[in-house]
């Protein structure tokens, strides 16, 4: 659990304005309204649940102005250090399924903007339990080992799903508990497409972050 810290405003400031202005967006911007309203508050999931579970991670910009097949993006400063403890990958995971909680929560639906994100925290979970041995087995590196037998790959691969699983249920209720300054930052990147890094430090200093 994670204390909530009050950066400036009320944790119920704003929120219904937030909510009617994200809409009126949506209705304004005509048929890419929907793409962009999804875009945003799937990028606005991710910055505040890292907001909130690790504050020390510095996030350089955010963009719903689509790049490749990205419908937009954070740009968080994850080089701080060069080996990650346990806490930290599982923290990385939280916010990487920060943009699909977000798309739940707040539209009551989920796209496939999340595509890649899912497939990241996949990757980082099969590398801490093969790689790293970071589950009940702490001693067994499995990753690069073929004499393991299909059992040994089933039961990570069902340790894998528990770490996802565990951390998509936080990340909800992360996600829940602030979903209006979500909101209120959604609106704020439809409004404005590009957040940056002084834009976002502003933002989250005047705002409530559970």
């Amino acid at each position: 659990a994670h204390p909530a810290r009050h950066r400036g405003g009320s944790p119920r400031g704003d929120a219904a304005p937030a909510g009617r202005r994200l809409l009126l967006l949506q209705k304004r911007d005509g048929g890419q309204g929907r793409r962009r309203c999804a875009a945003a508050v799937h990028e606005a999931g991710h910055a505040i649940v890292s907001a909130s579970i690790r504050p020390d991670v510095k996030n350089f910009c955010i963009s719903i102005v689509p790049r490749g097949e990205a419908g937009g993006y954070n740009f968080f400063d994850e080089s701080y250090k060069t080996y990650k403890q346990k806490a930290d990958m599982e923290k990385q995971i939280r916010v990487m399924y920060g943009g699909r909680c977000a798309e739940e929560i707040l539209l009551g639906d989920i796209s496939t903007g999340a595509s890649n994100d899912l497939e990241r925290a996949t990757d980082l979970a099969y590398c801490m339990v093969m790689n790293f041995a970071m589950t009940e087995s702490k001693l067994v590196k499995i990753a690069g080992r073929p004499e393991f037998n299909n059992h040994i790959e089933n039961q990570s691969i069902e340790k894998m799903e528990e770490i996802c699983s565990e951390a998509y249920k936080e990340t909800l209720d992360v996600v829940t508990k602030n979903k209006m300054v979500i909101s209120k930052l959604a609106a704020l990147l439809m409004e404005k497409e590009y957040l940056s890094d002084v834009e976002v430090s502003a933002f989250l200093s005047e705002n409530y972050i559970a």
